[in-house]
C-alpha cells in the first residue's frame, strides 16, 4: 500500500520550483471524496483511486459499511444483491480472479460476510476462494473433476468401479452449475 504523502515533501522540490509557483495546493481523501468513509478510504492501495472518483458519488455521507459495499459496486463490479445462485457466486469470482483483481481485506472480509448470510452460499470455503486466486483455480479444478465424472458416468453403459464421490483436499465438492452460460465459457 502506498503511504499518503506528506506535507513536508514539498520541501523536495527543487528550490526554483518552489519559487516559480505562484500557490501550493494540497488534497486529502476526505475532500476529494467526502460522502465516503476516511478510514474505510485509507486503507486502499491508491490504483483503486482513480476508478473510484470516477464512480457516481452518494447524495449523503455513507457509514464504514456503506462505504465498503460502495466500493465493491462501483470498483470491483461486485453487486451483493444480484448474488442469489450458484452461478451468481461462480461468474462473480471468475470475473475478479481471471482479471487478477485483488480486494483488498476489508472489502474481501465484508463480500464473505454478505455471502454467509445467505443459506445457499454456506457450502462454500469463502474465506479462500474469495481472496486467494490460486485457492479459487483449485476448488474449481477439484469440483470440474467430479463434474466431468458424473458426465462421463451418465453416458457409459457399463457400471464403473470408479469411485463417483471421490473427496479433494480438504475443500471437498460442490455441485457447481458449469453448464450455465455464465460459467462455461
Amino acid at each position: 500500500m502506498v503511504e499518503p504523502s506528506q506535507p513536508h515533501e514539498l520541501e523536495l522540490l527543487p528550490y526554483d520550483l518552489l519559487q516559480e509557483s505562484d500557490r501550493k495546493l494540497s488534497f486529502s481523501l476526505s475532500e476529494l471524496l467526502p460522502k465516503l468513509s476516511y478510514p474505510i478510504l485509507s486503507t486502499l492501495d491508491r490504483s483503486l483511486l482513480d476508478p473510484l472518483s470516477e464512480a457516481a458519488h452518494p447524495s449523503e455521507r455513507l457509514s464504514d459499511t456503506e462505504t465498503q459495499d460502495f466500493i465493491l459496486r462501483h470498483v470491483f463490479r461486485i453487486a451483493s444483491e444480484s448474488l442469489r445462485e450458484n452461478s451468481d457466486l461462480l461468474h462473480c469470482l471468475l470475473r475478479l480472479h481471471y482479471k487478477e483483481q485483488r480486494l483488498p481485506t476489508l472489502l474481501s472480509d465484508r463480500l464473505i460476510a454478505i455471502l454467509r448470510q445467505k443459506p445457499q452460499f454456506r457450502i462454500f470455503p469463502l474465506e479462500t476462494i474469495v481472496s486467494d486466486r490460486s485457492a479459487f483455480l483449485q476448488f474449481l479444478q477439484e469440483n470440474w473433476n467430479s463434474f466431468a465424472r458424473q458426465q462421463m458416468l451418465k453416458t457409459l453403459p457399463i457400471v464403473s468401479t470408479v469411485d463417483s464421490n471421490p473427496s479433494y483436499g480438504n475443500v471437498g465438492t460442490i455441485n457447481l452449475p458449469f453448464k450455465h452460460k455464465d460459467v462455461w465459457a
